[in-house]
């Protein structure tokens, strides 16, 4: 990762010069900071009511708090997104037995023009990046203190290239965060507990069925981000997957430029 980062230990915290990061690590929940003396790390912890953050701190959404779903809505005069989005989501049957009460949060990607069907007008379709909360969240994860949630993928910054993809380890478990001309867009947890053929083909299958919707594109790259050591076995297996493959260390926590409604 880019910078100097020290791990610290509770109650060692530097004072840190922005925003504070909850962000569910690989192996629990950690405390992302910039100081002085550059970026600090502090966890990873059970909860994040164990970090003793100060008042504005940025909690970043786990992907087991939540279901993304890539979403093309048409544009029509006089009727806006959200409302056509959550038209949508009830009609693929994903609000859940609750839908008035569901939040959700949405990002405009791009637009594209929708040929004329017979005799009608063109039209237009926009893709929005959407977040459907699975449930209540955890009580750990309401802090008094918190300034803003976020989902932690979005606070990550995009490799490079149109479309890319990382996959990053979560509270234990691999999740792929995609991302479409820097913005993210959609997050999903594997069944894979390994970085091996299961994986893969898990991945692959995503991209087939996002390329199918059109809402993805041609990958341009998938990053490996971990600290840790990436075996030749999983090295090898990702290699089949239809993208370069890269590795790099984790990636520092940014605040995104406007908050999500969540």
């Amino acid at each position: 990762m880019k910078g100097k980062v020290s791990k610290v230990k509770k109650g060692k915290e530097k004072v840190s010069t922005g925003p504070v990061f909850l962000f569910p690590g690989p192996e629990g929940w950690e405390a992302w900071s910039t100081t002085e003396d550059g970026v600090q790390c502090v966890g990873p912890v059970e909860s994040p009511q164990k970090l003793e953050v100060e008042a504005g701190a940025v909690v970043c959404l786990p992907s087991r708090s939540f279901f993304s779903i890539p979403l093309w809505i048409p544009v029509e005069e006089g009727i806006g997104a959200r409302e056509l989005a959550k038209i949508a989501l009830e009609s693929k049957n994903l609000l859940g037995q609750n839908p008035d009460t569901a939040v959700w949060a949405m990002e405009p990607i791009r637009t594209e023009t929708v040929p004329a069907v017979g005799d009608g007008e063109p039209g237009s379709r926009q893709l929005e990046a959407v977040a459907v909360l699975a449930g209540t969240l955890e009580e750990d994860w309401l802090l008094e203190s918190a300034g803003r949630y976020e989902i932690a993928g979005r606070v990550l910054p995009a490799p490079g290239g149109g479309a890319s993809a990382v996959m990053r380890l979560e509270l234990g478990r691999w999740v792929v965060d995609f991302y479409s001309n820097g913005k993210w867009l959609h997050t999903q947890p594997l069944l894979a507990k390994d970085l091996q053929a299961g994986a893969a083909t898990e991945v692959a299958s995503l991209l087939a069925q996002m390329d199918a919707e059109g809402t993805l594109g041609a990958l341009s790259q998938l990053v490996v981000r971990d600290d840790g050591e990436i075996s030749g076995e999983a090295r090898q297996t990702l290699s089949q997957l239809p993208c370069p493959v890269r590795m790099e260390a984790r990636a520092v926590p940014r605040l995104p430029a406007w908050p999500w409604d969540l």
